[in-house]
């Protein structure tokens, strides 16, 4: 074997073995604490999530191994006016959200902070996913984030999804 492609193998090695361990161990691995900012939102996550444009949301984060996600989308007051929905508070819009999907519990609004969210499970031949979703207001619009993992996950995740939703903040 020549020295090139010797070294071409090492290094291909070392990389596949990085990526695997990132993916495997996750923040076990590596303890991140990044913030991730779209549009007018920003979260923190001591999860490493890569931007994954998904149709239909203007903001769509993802783990490595893509079983964690954070997408999100936003409504204009102005928007929802035309449609006979004339001032709304937070609470009337979460409640319209709530009233309108599949959820497990019950509407809560998180203590001493500004949003309100529910969480569901979304099963098909293909996936069984856990849905934690927030509702919130900034200036013109109200917003829905959805965090999301396996259903498989769920016991892990439900408490850091409670953190990533408490940091959720918008650019003023």
């Amino acid at each position: 074997m020549n020295k090139k492609l010797l070294t071409a193998v090492i290094i291909f090695v070392i990389m596949s073995l990085i990526i695997i361990g990132v993916g495997v161990f996750g923040n076990n691995l590596f303890n991140y604490n990044v913030t991730y900012t779209k549009d007018d939102l920003s979260f923190k996550s001591n999860e490493l999530l890569f931007e994954r444009p998904e149709e239909g949301f203007v903001v769509s984060y993802s783990n490595l191994l893509q079983d964690v996600a954070v997408l999100a989308n936003k409504e204009s007051k102005e928007y929802l006016e035309s449609l006979d929905y004339k001032d709304l508070t937070l609470e009337d819009y979460s409640k319209i959200v709530y009233d309108n999907g599949e959820r497990i519990g019950e509407l809560k609004k998180q203590d001493d902070k500004d949003y309100y969210y529910f969480t569901y499970n979304y099963k098909d031949d293909y996936d069984d996913i856990f849905y934690l979703t927030a509702m919130y207001i900034n200036k013109d619009d109200f917003w829905i984030v959805n965090f999301a993992c396996d259903n498989n996950k769920k016991e892990q995740y439900e408490d850091k999804f409670l953190e990533w939703a408490d940091s959720v903040t918008f650019r003023k």
